[in-house]
């Protein structure tokens, strides 16, 4: 049975190629065997696919495709997993929502401001130029600072008395988020940096003077300030928030290593830190 199955299968697969070499051995000389041209073209069609007769050429053309594709690829590949996510329901709420003058800090902080320009420009005519050594004296003390910049910090009482007020409050929007965008102009928010170092300042002069309740006054408006520039901004305002925050927290290491201040003080600056977090 198996010999008969053999010869079933060999007579099956040279019958075809015994009929092919009959047609073109039929043909006439010289005239064109369409069955033969037509199995050439078949042959060379269905050889084409198979990536090993493909040229050299070709292929550096499908590598140089695929190289191409293949960040499109995974970016689309990102995009499209990641999930649906619905917006807050209390978007619109946040972004309409508005606060009085009253409650509102930055109506302090804006007065504060406006008088600081006026001194700027009264500086301006006189030909007075703001102290920049503000660096040399948190690093080495309120001992190198000099007459001019004990006489600018002088110059600012009213500033920063001002602005102490707005710290007070626990509300604070400067711009509603509604109307703003990465390219908003926050002059405000950006003075305040300014006015951070002076309220630094008052803290070190405080302490030199050996005032440490005083001067923890200072640190804690310098971190409620921070706390206020954060609440309902966007970018802008999150990065100036974050640097009068760093300020402040400077102020508040060297504060609580002054050998004037007790345990009992330092328990209820760490009460007021973790009551006043809830700005931020």
């Amino acid at each position: 049975m198996g010999r008969n199955y053999c010869q079933r299968f060999l007579k099956k697969q040279t019958l075809p190629l015994l009929d092919r070499v009959r047609c073109r051995a039929a043909a006439p000389q010289g005239e064109p065997n369409m069955n033969a041209a037509n199995d050439s073209d078949g042959d060379r069609f269905s050889s084409w696919w198979f990536p090993w007769n493909w040229s050299a050429k070709f292929w550096m053309a499908v590598l140089t495709v695929i190289v191409i594709a293949i960040p499109f690829t995974i970016r689309a590949v990102m995009i499209f997993s990641i999930p649906s996510i619905p917006e807050p329901p209390q978007v619109a709420a946040l972004l309409a929502e508005e606060i009085s003058d009253e409650e509102n800090a930055f109506t302090e902080y804006k007065k504060a401001t406006d008088l600081r320009m006026k001194i700027v420009e009264r500086y301006r005519t006189q030909l007075i130029v703001e102290p920049t050594n503000f660096d040399l004296v948190f690093q080495e003390g309120w001992k190198s600072a000099d007459e001019s910049l004990k006489s600018w910090l002088i110059d600012h009482q009213d500033v920063m008395t001002i602005w102490a007020a707005g710290t007070s409050k626990e509300r604070a929007i400067y711009r509603a988020s509604k109307e703003t965008d990465i390219s908003t102009s926050l002059p405000v928010a950006q003075e305040l940096r300014t006015i951070i170092r002076l309220a630094r300042l008052e803290s070190m002069r405080c302490l030199a003077d050996g005032n440490s309740e005083e001067a923890w006054n200072w640190c804690r408006r310098m971190y409620r300030c921070g706390g206020h520039t954060t609440q309902r901004s966007f970018l802008v305002s999150l990065l100036i928030g974050m640097a009068i925050h760093a300020m402040s927290a400077q102020g508040i290491q060297e504060w609580s290593e002054h050998a004037t201040v007790n345990a009992e003080q330092l328990k209820r600056a760490l009460r007021d830190i973790q009551r006043d977090s809830g700005l931020y």
